[in-house]
């Protein structure tokens, strides 16, 4: 799924709460003063965060193979759902199961994440600020030479 898709799923989610709204709280269908609830639309919001926190968490997941941080087996920090299967190629052994990281997964995680891009940081700043202020010391040590070309330079 692509960021676009994303898009298009956020797009999706809004008009679904907007039906929702206008369905439950404004009472556009049904007589005026009754208390209407709307399943399809309930079912349809459920399936679009599902879909959303699972393009969310294989994002998160493939950052952190990047930067290098480990996903600990928690399981608070997981949703599962039992996959829908062609039953042509389903053999019936194992159950079919999908696994995705929950907000408190994604929100630790990203923290994780975090950490691990200030510290690739820290460490080149660390290696650089010793550099420049070596260089600093020697413009300072050699600062009346340098003066004196430039003087005699111009």
């Amino acid at each position: 799924m692509s960021r676009r898709e994303r898009r298009q799923l956020v797009k999706s989610l809004r008009r679904a709460e907007q039906h929702i709204w206008d369905v439950e709280v404004m009472g556009h269908m049904g007589p005026p003063g009754t208390k209407t609830i709307n399943p399809r639309g309930r079912e349809q919001r459920a399936i679009l965060q599902t879909l959303l926190a699972q393009y969310d968490s294989r994002t998160i997941t493939r950052l952190a193979e990047k930067w290098g941080v480990d996903i600990p087996n928690r399981a608070e920090w997981y949703s599962t759902a039992i996959k829908e299967v062609d039953p042509d190629d389903f053999d019936g052994r194992d159950a079919v199961i999908d696994r995705w990281l929950n907000e408190e997964g994604r929100t630790m995680i990203s923290r994780q994440i975090t950490q691990a891009k200030f510290a690739y940081w820290k460490q080149w700043v660390d290696l650089l600020v010793p550099i420049l202020a070596l260089l600093v010391a020697l413009v300072a040590v050699f600062k009346d030479i340098i003066v004196e070309v430039l003087k005699n330079k111009f």
